[in-house]
């Protein structure tokens, strides 16, 4: 087969979608089955620490683990309502998982076949679908299972070039600073290259953490006396000691819920340490209700065009799912989107305003929940 090559910031990249990796929706799609891998790279591309979503809807669909990845560090659970069943057969054959209801969500670390170029440089050669995923579809109906593989490579690492080996694929890349993905429908495999390049550096020591859903609780703590541990809580900052109702959050209920600490540089969507801390809590809230789905809304002020707004949100949105992820929360339990300027909670004529206007909200939602434009 032929193949077709794109490379970063060329006028032929017609696969990059204004870097808003929109793959919240592939987990919201029409699709019976739906597949979403995240693949976070390691600081040498020596391993990586994999996080794998399926849901499906009275569809079988079996998979079965990477042989390489370390029993006493996977992790695995069910949800919905014949999770135990799912957990039962998983406990009775190890590594091998099935479902035709609800959603599975694994975490593992496995060996990244990485092959170096020279020059610091690496090629990651995968198959566009994961290997060993299957499901019991007619070949009518082929195209009713959407995938998405979204590998994420080091803060340091520049993304050099992608190709597929077929010049007419099933899917699509999309590309966000160093972070590349591919979205398809349908169980037909490509292979796919990846090349990107590292710094060099005299660590040689893998820097991804190991692969536990939680860490170790401490003491609970509640400095703002609300009823929700320190440890989880997402309005930790704020005064809620005249606040009738507070939610499992730790939020007020009368207000928009938005995390205060996370900010962003202009035009930029990395998270600083203070994002991070309050995701890090975020996360083992959400892990604490597993039954809630939640949208990351991500809003801008009105400096710069409209359209050019909303995807600069939605890809801030994109980078606070992403790191939700890393954390351990469902990928099932999460959306992004971005709004860009609208809905404005402050006058945008002053400094401070156009700075409140810059938000992350945290939305409970479901499949019936309408949000308005």
């Amino acid at each position: 087969m032929s193949r077709t090559k794109k490379r970063l910031c060329s006028g032929s990249c017609r696969s990059v979608v204004f870097a808003a990796l929109a793959l919240s929706c592939s987990l919201a799609s029409a699709a019976p089955v739906a597949s979403d891998r995240l693949i976070l790279v390691s600081d040498t591309a020596a391993s990586a620490l994999v996080q794998h979503t399926v849901m499906t809807d009275r569809t079988l669909v079996w998979l079965t683990l990477p042989a390489a990845s370390a029993p006493e560090s996977t992790q695995v659970r069910f949800g919905g309502t014949n999770k135990t069943t799912f957990t039962d057969a998983l406990s009775r054959r190890p590594g091998h998982i099935s479902l035709w209801s609800g959603s599975m969500f694994a975490r593992y670390r496995q060996a990244l076949s990485a092959e170096p170029l020279g020059a610091g440089q690496f090629r990651l050669r995968v198959p566009s679908i994961p290997q060993s995923l299957n499901a019991d579809l007619h070949a009518h109906e082929q195209n009713d299972i959407e995938s998405v593989q979204t590998w994420i490579l080091p803060e340091k690492a520049e993304l050099v070039a992608w190709s597929v080996d077929d010049p007419d694929p099933t899917g699509d890349w999309t590309i966000d600073d160093n972070t590349i993905a591919w979205t398809q429908h349908g169980l037909a495999s490509h292979e796919l290259t990846i090349d990107f390049s590292l710094p060099p550096t005299a660590d040689t020591t893998d820097t991804i953490p190991p692969p536990t859903l939680t860490a170790a609780l401490p003491v609970p703590a509640d400095i703002d006396k609300d009823g929700v541990p320190d440890e989880r809580d997402i309005c930790l900052q704020s005064d809620t000691r005249h606040i009738d109702s507070i939610d499992a959050l730790g939020c007020s209920t009368q207000s928009p819920r938005i995390l205060d600490d996370v900010r962003f540089r202009s035009g930029r969507s990395a998270l600083d340490l203070k994002a991070r801390q309050q995701l890090d809590r975020a996360a083992k809230a959400l892990l604490a209700l597993p039954d809630t789905q939640w949208e990351i809304a991500g809003f801008t002020d009105n400096d710069g065009a409209a359209e050019n707004n909303r995807r600069l949100s939605a890809r801030r949105a994109e980078a606070v799912r992403h790191y939700l992820l890393l954390r351990g929360t469902p990928a099932g339990q999460l959306r992004s989107r971005g709004y860009g300027e609208d809905a404005p909670i402050a006058d945008n004529a002053s400094a401070e305003g156009r700075w409140t206007n810059r938000r992350i909200e945290l939305r409970e939602w479901s499949d019936t929940t309408v949000i308005s434009e």
